[in-house]
């Protein structure tokens, strides 16, 4: 497209060609701005907009663009104002319509604007007021942290206040995005307001998300709204990875993947990995590539060259040029350092066996080519492993026996021939026996692990269950799944001492993961860590800040270090939100601690007091009035 590719004499020329053509053809305008919102061009959209309701004046749909890309840009009376008049000329634009009601009925009634104060001065925040008192003691500290340390890293100041907008409702999150009821992501970002949904409903990291989303300000605006797509998802997902080591996406198996079987696009294309994805599981593997491309960048040539290479692209340079100028390498060298980087870093892959379900052709096209070479064991294999995808179980295990049959060491057969063998016919022999030939063929990893693991689960057998899991947590120490079995059966058998080793562990793994962050802050507190637990509950409050234990337990633990007032501001913060007796008795028994280690004992027998009323047998709250006295 013209204007996306700077081409302006090329279009202004079309434009004058149609305008001349219809003079009122707002519409011109309003189908290019399509283009434009993907390349995250909104003051641009804006600008068009504008010329667009000049055009034609009663275009309801030029007005409700014009609103809504005012909207985004934070300018809220101009934008509702643009959509009124939108509303007046098309009552039947359902999107205009739920926007409208979003903000004049729910709004202005259920959330606030708060101004950010101190490092958080360049933000505005809008909480539901349900939240206010819970999210403004963490969120506004945070970014405030977070806009520092890009400054310094970017050497550039974005256009603020930036607004960040949280939603505990996915409904009211998705309406103030994108004017529908149900859109995919947790957060948004479109350069100078930062949508996401809260945590209160949902699990999620809202420290990653956030700082995630900020990245894209940074981007979005030193580019000059021209980033493309790969460059800046890569880059706020670095920003997440290189900020905490657990802020990262766990898909190396699905990058190896792609890797052996060429699906990583090169660089020049990569955009095409977000707009032409077949699956969301497509579209999350190109987020980590991007991201891991951008690591690769910054770790082989550093980072000012990322910071470089904006700037290049608010110039108004393509892609290729931008890597030449930036990078001083050729995009194509850029994709062969790329490849060679990751083959190294994914080494630990290669000799194991991996099901590669997103690389199975569609059934038609896995059937054809057994038909034109009905002798070939791969052929015929993937004909079964495509049909087990389409669930067509029977015919699955027919073509997988046939693939055996002609080749007795084909893996991939093996594979669906002992899924079908377990999940179907529960036959633990002949599924067995599938794994010993993958085995034998070389083939043994993470994935034959994980299934013999099942068997063993399945017969009862915990010592093979055991031993199955910890050989996959070895074949691929990145995944948390065969750790949170070894956890769990280590709690059962009380060995304390493996169970804390496994939460520490697990507690790198999954950024939303919950569990394992409460049980290890109540470990470490239980045994009286207090430094760990202090280092843990750093974390634990962007993964669930509505949890009431995390508040007790990093209350607990700051009073113990010698932080009793930190210990009651984070004690509140657990009764902020809202919990039930007894967690609340809990929380309140250690707001009753720090008040007594801050020596206001009179606060102190207050808090307690109530704690017992909450819960007249809490072991903690008699303990600590023993200590009191």
């Amino acid at each position: 497209m013209k204007l996306v590719d700077e081409d302006k004499p090329g279009y202004d020329k079309i434009k004058a060609d149609v305008l001349k053509k219809n003079p009122l053809y707002a519409r011109f305008f309003v189908d290019i701005a399509e283009f434009m919102d993907w390349e995250h061009r909104y003051d641009d959209i804006v600008d068009m907009m504008t010329e667009a309701t000049k055009v034609d004046p009663k275009d309801g749909k030029a007005w409700a663009e014009l609103g809504v890309n005012l909207l985004r840009r934070g300018d809220e009376k101009l934008g509702l104002e643009a959509l009124d008049k939108a509303y007046k000329l098309d009552k039947y634009n359902v999107r205009l319509v739920n926007i409208l009601n979003l903000f004049e009925k729910t709004l202005t009634s259920k959330y606030e604007l708060v101004d950010g104060t101190g490092p958080a001065k360049v933000f505005k925040f809008r909480f539901h007021k349900e939240e206010t008192d819970l999210l403004a003691r963490y969120v506004p500290e945070m970014m405030g942290k977070a806009w520092g340390t890009m400054v310094k890293k970017y050497g550039f100041t974005p256009k603020n206040p930036v607004q960040i907008e949280i939603f505990p409702e996915r409904q009211h999150f998705s309406v103030r995005t994108d004017g529908v009821p149900n859109i995919g992501p947790t957060g948004v970002c479109f350069g100078r307001v930062i949508t996401a949904v809260s945590p209160k409903n949902e699990a999620s990291n809202w420290g990653l998300v956030l700082w995630h989303e900020l990245g894209h300000v940074f981007a979005i605006q030193l580019s000059k709204n021209r980033v493309p797509r790969w460059f800046t998802e890569g880059l706020s997902e670095y920003e997440t990875i290189v900020t905490r080591p657990e802020w990262h996406r766990a898909l190396d198996p699905q990058l190896y993947q792609a890797m052996k079987g060429g699906r990583i696009p090169k660089v020049e294309s990569l955009n095409r990995a977000f707009t032409h994805a077949r699956t969301q599981q497509d579209v999350i593997v190109a987020y980590y590539a991007s991201s891991q491309i951008i690591v690769h960048i910054a770790e082989t040539y550093g980072f000012p060259k990322i910071v470089k290479m904006l700037e290049l692209f608010g110039q108004g340079k393509k892609g290729n040029d931008v890597i030449k100028q930036g990078l001083g390498v050729t995009a194509d060298q850029l994709d062969e350092s790329f490849k060679a980087w990751l083959k190294k870093r994914l080494a630990r892959y290669d000799g194991q066996f991996m099901f590669d379900g997103a690389g199975v052709p569609e059934t038609k096209l896995a059937d054809a080519a057994v038909t034109a070479d009905p002798k070939n064991a791969d052929k015929v294999a993937t004909l079964a492993a495509a049909l087990f995808l389409d669930h067509k179980y029977k015919e699955a295990d027919a073509a997988a026996q046939k693939a055996i049959g002609l080749d007795g060491k084909n893996q991939l057969a093996h594979f669906i021939a002992a899924k079908l063998a377990f999940g179907l016919k529960k036959d633990v022999a002949e599924t067995k026996s599938h794994i010993a030939a993958i085995q034998a063929a070389g083939g043994d990893g993470y994935t034959l692990q994980n299934m013999l693991a099942d068997l063993a689960e399945a017969q009862k057998d915990k010592k093979a269950f055991r031993a199955a899991l910890e050989k996959a947590a070895t074949f691929d120490p990145t995944q948390i799944e065969p750790l949170v079995d070894l956890w769990q059966l280590a709690e059962s058998e009380k060995r304390a001492d493996d169970a804390l080793a496994l939460l520490r562990k697990m507690v790198l793994m999954d950024p939303h993961e919950r569990l394992p962050w409460k049980k290890l802050m109540e470990t470490l507190v239980q045994k009286s860590l207090w430094d760990e637990a202090i280092k843990v509950g750093e974390g634990a409050v962007y993964v669930d800040v509505y949890s009431p234990e995390i508040h007790a337990f990093y209350a607990r633990a700051l009073t113990n270090k010698g932080r009793p007032k930190d210990a009651i501001d984070e004690a509140d913060a657990g009764l902020a939100t809202k919990p039930k007796p007894p967690l609340e008795a809990m929380v309140r028994v250690e707001k009753a601690r720090a008040l007594w280690k801050d020596k206001q004992l009179a606060k102190a027998k207050e808090e307690l007091a109530a704690a017992f009323k909450l819960d007249p047998k809490s072991p903690d709250a008699a303990a600590l009035q023993a200590q009191m006295k």
